[in-house]
């Protein structure tokens, strides 16, 4: 057995009207541009290593933020192979019998999504284990999400190659997890995952199955409020019929990084929206993600919207 930490960096359209639509009706909202990846023999040791810049077919022009974030250049994107040759080698290279790992949540729903809108099988990468999830158990933080750096810092991992590329993205996951018990974690994840979905329940730490994830956007803002104060970023879309723009309301933050809201569309009912924000040198990078709302999400709101209004302090987007 072989296990792959994988670490996937995507373009976007340039808005919403630009945005392509899925055969099962969702929004084709990130194309893989880069495929970075390290492989673990079965005693969890680094056995080779994975890179490949994948030419873009439908957003061709980087999004001035992901170019920005990632620093992947046109150059880097002209030398790079078609996404159905990328995942061909990736998959021979990752060999018949590998699963899958990655840092959090977002990597495998926008494989499967890459995946679906190319008419690639996509059941190869159903199971797979987030390293996040084993981190925050072993080192106490429990499910609560923690960035790629939190736990570099935490392990005094020194980084000496630029974050937000993939390839060095998997490199420092890997890393991070010389330092995990990863035999144990592996051994354990069903009930860490049970956990973790109690948790989310009550937390909504962000661990939807992927087939609940609608979109994903990036910006960066010099605070918190520019965020939320742009109203085109801070809004949240109908996913489904890409015409009602629907008001994200009011801002409940969950903890010092993250900040959800719903919104409702009468056609199509209502979504839950998150603000995950990391300080970076001259400001903050946002990550934004749409779920469909789930009952329990919808629960989750109205908890933490009663727990601020008892102490009076919700955080409103502006304008």
């Amino acid at each position: 057995m072989n296990y792959i930490i994988m670490d996937l960096e995507w373009n976007q359209p340039f808005s919403k009207e630009l945005c392509l639509t899925m055969a099962s009706g969702l929004k084709f909202y990130g194309e893989i541009i880069e495929i970075g990846a390290v492989k673990l023999n079965a005693r969890f040791e680094i056995v080779d290593f994975f890179r490949e810049f994948v030419k873009p077919k439908y957003y061709k022009k980087l999004h001035p933020m992901v170019k920005k974030i990632t620093a992947i250049s046109r150059k880097d994107l002209a030398g790079g192979i078609p996404f159905p040759e990328a995942i061909q080698a990736f998959r021979r290279w990752c060999g018949k019998d590998s699963t899958l790992m990655t840092w959090g949540n977002d990597d495998v729903p926008v494989l499967c999504d890459n995946l679906e809108f190319f008419d690639l099988d996509k059941s190869w990468a159903a199971d797979w284990y987030n390293l996040q999830t084993i981190f925050g158990l072993q080192t106490g933080n429990g499910t609560e999400q923690k960035s790629l750096q939190f736990a570099m810092e935490y392990f005094k991992i020194p980084c000496e190659r630029r974050l937000h590329d993939a390839f060095n993205d998997a490199f420092y996951t890997a890393q991070v997890c010389s330092h995990l018990d990863l035999t144990k974690g592996v051994g354990n994840y069903d009930r860490f995952l049970r956990l973790q979905r109690e948790q989310d329940v009550r937390r909504h730490s962000g661990a939807e199955p992927y087939h609940s994830l609608i979109s994903t956007e990036r910006g960066r803002y010099p605070s918190k409020r520019a965020a939320f104060g742009d109203r085109r970023f801070a809004a949240v879309h109908c996913e489904d019929c890409g015409i009602h723009e629907v008001p994200a309301g009011s801002w409940m933050r969950q903890s010092n990084e993250k900040y959800i809201a719903l919104a409702h569309c009468e056609r199509h009912g209502t979504f839950l929206v998150r603000m995950k924000f990391r300080r970076v040198k001259g400001g903050m990078d946002v990550h934004k993600v749409v779920w469909r709302a789930t009952e329990e999400m919808i629960q989750l709101y109205r908890n933490l919207a009663e727990k601020s209004r008892q102490r009076k302090e919700p955080f409103r987007s502006v304008g």
